[in-house]
């Protein structure tokens, strides 16, 4: 099966804009999709679903729980089930989420300032 990008829409919430290549509909197994991020991506958990984030042009940062670290174009990231993650910067990744995901597994939690605080220290320190 191929999907082009043509055949899909955007969708955009927070400076975050995305196209779903597929969704828990067509296959149970996997969910894939092309993100743009302009600033910073509020952060998410997925109770179920890991994800790899590959990387395809610009650069960043990413968080995952509270390790804070350079994203650059070509890398690829993983993320295990559970763990709260946001991307910031100006980037294009492709996102693949196994097993697909069901929106009602999906967490957003907006960032406290005692947070950013936190995440700020960390990269200070290193």
């Amino acid at each position: 099966m191929r999907i082009s990008l043509d055949e899909t829409q955007e969708e955009s919430e927070n400076g975050v804009r995305w196209n779903k290549f597929n969704t828990q509909a067509e296959f149970s197994t996997f969910s894939s999709s092309l993100m743009h991020v302009e600033g910073e991506q509020q952060p998410t958990r997925n109770e179920v679903s890991d994800r790899l984030f590959f990387i395809l042009k610009g650069s960043g940062q990413m968080t995952i729980d509270e390790t804070v670290f350079d994203v650059h174009e070509a890398d690829c990231v993983y993320v295990e089930k559970g763990c709260e993650h946001s991307l910031s910067g100006n980037l294009s990744a492709f996102v693949v989420n196994s097993p697909a995901v069901d929106p009602q597994y999906e967490v957003q939690e907006p960032r406290t300032d005692e947070g950013i605080k936190k995440l700020t220290v960390l990269v200070e320190e290193e």
